[in-house]
């Protein structure tokens, strides 16, 4: 079902952006089409990148990306076209060297925004090669007992994913007392030659449609139900996951400088072999315009989250603390993010990012701290060729009494150079 839907949506999408792009062209002939070729290159070394203990060695790599970038415009229509390709060689603390092909990756989106309406539509696909442990399974001998190789490299195997998407969007009465939006999307992640049982081929598609009510210049209001199907493909019996929403939401502009929010949502999901379960959320929110900067502030059910930027006369600092779910859903997870930059003069640069998170509480992971900051300096060598370069610093300790608190230090250095010019 998933499978056809992503197909009928690919069909959609392409057959929305083919009919675009003449028209854009025929459009456009008259212009410039810029175009634009990236390459960089770099380079890292990071000192006991996998927080071992006791501590790994050094661990090198290399990523030489390419980039592509097409895009024609007119006043009221997009079409964007983009490409990447990296390659990436990799040496280990015992010295072993592993190249791989870094994401390569194409994305095509057209986009046509009028004061009464608006499309989108798009189509992407993604490769990435994976590198993961291999099960100790895979190393019994014939009396059934597990005789680990000799060679550390042996004890890891690669594989790939793959992610298709695609989807859309048409909105109407962007001008009008009433609105209606109606959205489409679908994605399909594969997996080939990969021994992580956690690694599954999975098929999402999802619909959405929303209703607007403008009551006053200030406050809207919008009623909207959507519903995804998801299946995961697993031995010996696949995984249906379908969910249900409708959400009630308003938006309220009480002076030039604070808006208000919020919405209330009721959930159903129901799984393969599972009880139906349904779930009701809310939240509020909250966004004040200062002077050069910006506050916002966020509650619900399920996460929490406090916001400030604030734009410098010769940089900017923000600062984010949110207070949610991890990954599992099963524990709390606080973060602290605080990010600075600071314009050294017309071609250089600061910036510096500190974070701190700390989870607790799931049942599929044990409890840990962990910390960061980066330091990096960027130069902007001509009007072509960019360098930054860096160094980081990361922390992690887990609750755990049996072990220890383990840290990692690199240094990184990134050259890279844009070309753009006129078709």
């Amino acid at each position: 079902m998933t499978q056809g839907i992503l197909r009928a949506l690919l069909a959609g999408s392409s057959a929305a952006l083919l009919i675009s792009a003449p028209a854009l062209w025929a459009q456009d002939q008259a212009q410039n089409v810029p175009l634009t070729f990236g390459v960089s290159q770099s380079f890292q070394t990071l000192n006991n990148a996998n927080f071992d203990d006791p501590p790994g060695g050094n661990t090198t790599t290399s990523i030489t990306s390419l980039s592509f970038g097409s895009s024609t415009v007119t006043p009221t229509d997009s079409l964007r076209f983009t490409a990447g390709v990296g390659i990436a060689i990799r040496r280990d603390p015992d010295g072993n060297i592993n190249t791989s092909v870094n994401s390569p990756n194409v994305a095509l989106r057209y986009a046509r925004t009028t004061s009464a309406s608006a499309v989108t539509a798009y189509v992407s696909y993604a490769l990435d090669q994976l590198e993961q442990l291999r099960s100790p399974l895979d190393f019994l001998d014939d009396n059934g007992q597990i005789v680990l190789p000799s060679n550390p490299a042996d004890l890891t195997s690669t594989g790939l994913k793959q992610d298709v998407r695609a989807g859309g969007s048409l909105e109407l009465g962007r001008d009008a007392l009433f609105g209606l939006t109606i959205t489409a999307s679908a994605e399909q992640i594969s997996y080939t030659d990969t021994t992580d049982p956690s690694l599954l081929d999975m098929d999402t598609a999802s619909v959405g449609i929303e209703g607007r009510f403008s009551y006053s210049p200030q406050g809207d209001v919008t009623l909207g139900i959507s519903a995804e199907h998801q299946l995961t493909l697993e031995s010996p019996q696949d995984i249906q996951r379908n969910t249900q929403d409708l959400t009630l939401g308003t938006s309220y502009d009480v002076s030039p400088v604070l808006t208000l929010s919020g919405f209330v949502q009721y959930e159903i999901v129901d799984e393969t072999d599972l009880a139906q379960t349904r779930n009701p959320r809310a939240q509020v929110a909250a966004e004040y315009t200062l002077p050069n900067g910006s506050l916002s502030f966020r509650l619900g059910d399920q996460d929490t989250s406090l916001s400030y930027q604030q734009n410098l006369p010769t940089g900017a600092i923000s600062a984010t603390l949110t207070h949610g779910l991890d990954d599992s859903g099963n524990g709390a997870l606080d973060q602290i993010g605080i990010n600075y930059s600071q314009a050294i003069n017309d071609v250089s640069g600061l910036n510096m990012a500190l974070f701190y998170s700390s989870g607790t509480g799931s049942t599929t992971s044990p409890d840990v701290t962990s910390s960061g900051l980066t330091i990096s300096y960027n130069h902007q060598i001509t009007k072509d060729w960019g360098m930054n370069l860096g160094a980081n610093f990361r922390l992690r300790d887990p609750s755990s009494n049996t072990a220890n608190t383990a840290s990692s230090a690199g240094v990184f250095l990134t050259v890279s150079r844009n070309v753009n010019f006129l078709r």
